[in-house]
């Protein structure tokens, strides 16, 4: 409920900004309980208004913006960011410099929110601002390699969107982005430490989170930059993946069956000097033939089972049916309990006669012991 009266609260006041405007400004400026709901309120202004309608109030929403920056809740930064963002595609001749200039910023808060207004660029359908974005490209991922694990990982999220959204402005950049991102793949043992839990003790690393964005970074640039990529060592670095944990291995399980697509020749000449990758490429071949004969029924499964016990029965048949074929004299009736022949001669004699009529009550045979001749 809090969320739609924010957005509306945005799109009433793209109507009348001069009135409405300022007070969703003194909210976020002195409101923490509803800081986050006025920037939402912020982000439809921004979002809906004309680049003509927010040049003269787009530096009165600048400042205010980078001081949320500060926030400590993570949801807050980002909308800000995302406000940043929207800003910038709008003007980029005036604020991409600013943001440049916060690139250096001794607050790891801030870098955050730069690179993350900046991925927000990258999913825009805008490409006017692109011939001034392009030359910016590498100074702003230099963050790939910040002492902030969280600006890192928004670093390789922003290249990653760059590689999906935007191939043209990153591939002429290649050869100088790609060393760096590979060496986010490499696992970092200073990330890595233990937890004790009771008796037990439990890894953490801290820098898995990293790896995996820097791989699906690496599987976006598969899809947009092959011609442009250094397969040798594209190919290293997914053959190192595969002895990291299981989650990067998935990731790079899915780019070696893509790049045996691709390009069959690279994979298979890594795949005769590469003792990892052979025994990836046995692992394989073995759970197929495992596979293959999980299909086929065992010998003593129930399908075999089935089959035998249905043959059993069938000869049973066959049996029953030869002695019943037998000549008359040789077929005799099966010996019947004296209370049994009693009940039966009844039965046989009620149906025969017109007067008498069968009850349950006579069904019961006599209490008294029978005679040798019944």
């Amino acid at each position: 409920m809090r969320r739609s009266a924010a957005f509306a609260a945005g799109n009433i006041a793209v109507g009348n900004s001069s009135a409405f405007l300022p007070t969703i400004l003194e909210l976020i400026q002195s409101d923490d309980k509803k800081r986050y709901l006025a920037l939402q309120a912020l982000k439809e202004v921004i979002i809906h208004s004309t680049p003509e309608a927010l040049a003269s109030t787009s530096d009165t929403l600048w400042t205010p913006l980078f001081e949320n920056c500060e926030a400590q809740e993570e949801g807050t930064r980002n909308v800000a960011a995302d406000c940043l963002g929207q800003l910038t595609v709008i003007n980029p001749a005036k604020y991409l410099p600013q943001l440049q200039a916060r690139l250096s910023s001794s607050s790891h808060h801030t870098r955050a929110t730069v690179i993350a207004a900046l991925r927000f660029t990258f999913t825009n359908d805008s490409t006017t601002y692109d011939e001034l974005l392009a030359p910016l490209i590498v100074e702003f991922f230099k963050l790939m390699h910040d002492s902030d694990l969280g600006v890192r990982r928004l670093a390789l999220s922003s290249l990653n969107s760059a590689a999906h959204n935007k191939p043209h402005l990153v591939r002429s950049h290649l050869d100088t982005l790609l060393p760096e991102l590979y060496a986010q793949t490499e696992i970092d043992t200073s990330l890595i430490r233990m937890v004790e839990m009771g008796p037990f003790k439990h890894k953490v690393d801290d820098g898995l989170d990293i790896r995996k964005t820097a791989y699906e970074c690496m599987h976006s640039l598969l899809d947009t930059c092959l011609k442009d990529i250094d397969l040798n060592s594209y190919l290293s670095r997914i053959v190192a993946g595969l002895a990291d944990e299981e989650e990067v291995k998935k990731l790079c399980y899915v780019m070696l069956s893509k790049m045996a697509q691709v390009a069959p020749t690279a994979v298979t000449q890594r795949a005769c000097t590469c003792p990892l990758f052979s025994s990836f490429v046995a692992l394989v071949d073995r759970e197929l033939m495992t596979a293959g004969r999980a299909r086929r029924p065992r010998r003593d499964g129930p399908v075999v089972r089935r089959d035998a016990r249905h043959r059993a029965q069938g000869q049973r048949r066959q049996a029953g049916g030869r002695a019943h074929a037998r000549a008359p004299e040789e077929r005799r009736p099966l010996p019947r309990r004296p209370q049994q022949a009693r009940l039966a001669r009844f039965v046989l004699s009620s149906s025969r006669s017109p007067s008498l009529s069968f009850s349950p009550s006579l069904s019961r045979p006599p209490s008294h012991r029978a005679r040798p001749g019944d």
